[in-house]
């Protein structure tokens, strides 16, 4: 178990469509990102998130942020509201195995 910072992301904070790197489309409940220097070894594993629940990385966000952190999926509503969702903060964070 590790502490991360968590933060969310929908597709209007970014200005993208819901491809995520590893070519599946974003989902709510499922996707989350890591730092692109963590995504070949984390790609594809289960991480449960404190509070949040079990989520899978398929994704990366911006190599400028932080590396100690997970952004999670929140889907598309029209209007962001990432930077005031109560997702954000720090929270202990477990990664299983890809078959767990």
């Amino acid at each position: 178990m590790s502490q991360y910072h968590i933060t969310c992301y929908c597709y209007e904070c970014n200005g993208s469509n819901s491809e995520t790197c590893s070519g599946k489309d974003a989902e709510k409940g499922r996707t989350a990102a890591v730092h692109p220097s963590k995504y070949k070894d984390l790609k594809g594993k289960k991480v449960n998130i404190e509070g949040v629940g079990v989520r899978v990385i398929e994704d990366t966000y911006n190599k400028r942020l932080d590396s100690n952190r997970i952004d999670v999926y929140v889907g598309n509503t029209g209007i962001c509201r990432c930077s005031s969702n109560p997702i954000n903060g720090m929270r202990t964070v477990t990664f299983y195995q890809k078959n767990e």
